[in-house]
């Protein structure tokens, strides 16, 4: 697929200076100071992880409600969560994707957007 067809049917998003990109995450709980690996496992999340690794830009960890749901949607988040430095990413023989992440400092989810999961928030102390 050529860039001029991609540009037409996926308009790439832009994501502000007070948005983070969300990556949903089950049975995980990541803390500032903490440095932790993350296994993922959706295309979703994989692909946000990415976004941020590419335009060097923190993440977001937020827990599902569920850890069942596959696809979380924001009423499924807890809104309170912990923004994170991706420090390292690898990619196995077999296509998984894992990074090491450092959390940074806790926020509050304002709004949801669609881009990539992100949203707009506030940070707390």
């Amino acid at each position: 697929m050529s860039k001029n067809t991609r540009a037409t049917k996926e308009p790439i998003p832009t994501i502000s200076d007070d948005m983070v990109i969300i990556l949903p995450v089950r049975n995980l709980v990541l803390f500032p100071g903490v440095v932790l690996p993350v296994n993922l496992n959706r295309e979703r999340t994989v692909a946000g992880a990415l976004e941020a690794l590419r335009t060097e830009r923190k993440v977001g960890f937020l827990l599902q409600h569920d850890p069942q749901t596959d696809e979380p949607g924001p009423e499924e988040l807890y809104r309170t969560g912990t923004a994170a430095g991706i420090l390292r990413h690898v990619t196995t023989p077999d296509g998984t994707h894992h990074i090491v992440v450092q959390g940074e400092q806790r926020f509050r989810v304002l709004d949801f957007s669609l881009a990539y999961r992100s949203c707009s928030l506030a940070w707390s102390i």
